[in-house]
């Protein structure tokens, strides 16, 4: 979602249990008034790639040479990885890019 100059939505989920992590990413002063813009994609739409033990489900942004349809006004990685026991993964980030990880 692209908040822009103002987006109403709601944050009920249901009845379902619902877990996720929702990240906020201010937009540069240029897109600040863009109108709002909502994007969707269900789980079985996201882009998704696995090598070695290693599965990523790829929100925004790209990695292991595969792109999400997801697209943003700042330039951002939103990646979900798995990684077996033993594995492991190196995901390059561009220079001058902040990072933000949980485990």
């Amino acid at each position: 979602m692209t908040a822009g100059r103002g987006i109403i939505h709601s944050e009920i989920p249901g009845k379902e249990v619902a877990t996720g992590l929702q990240l906020w990413v201010n937009l540069k002063s240029q897109y600040k008034m863009v109108e709002p813009n909502y994007q969707e994609l269900n789980k079985s739409q996201m882009t998704t790639a696995k090598t070695d033990g290693v599965k990523v489900v790829i929100i925004a942004g790209e990695s292991m040479g595969k792109r999400s349809e997801i697209r943003t006004l700042t330039p951002s990685y939103y990646l979900d990885f798995k990684v077996a026991p033993g594995a492991t993964h190196k995901q390059s980030i561009p220079k001058g890019w902040t990072l933000f990880a949980t485990l």
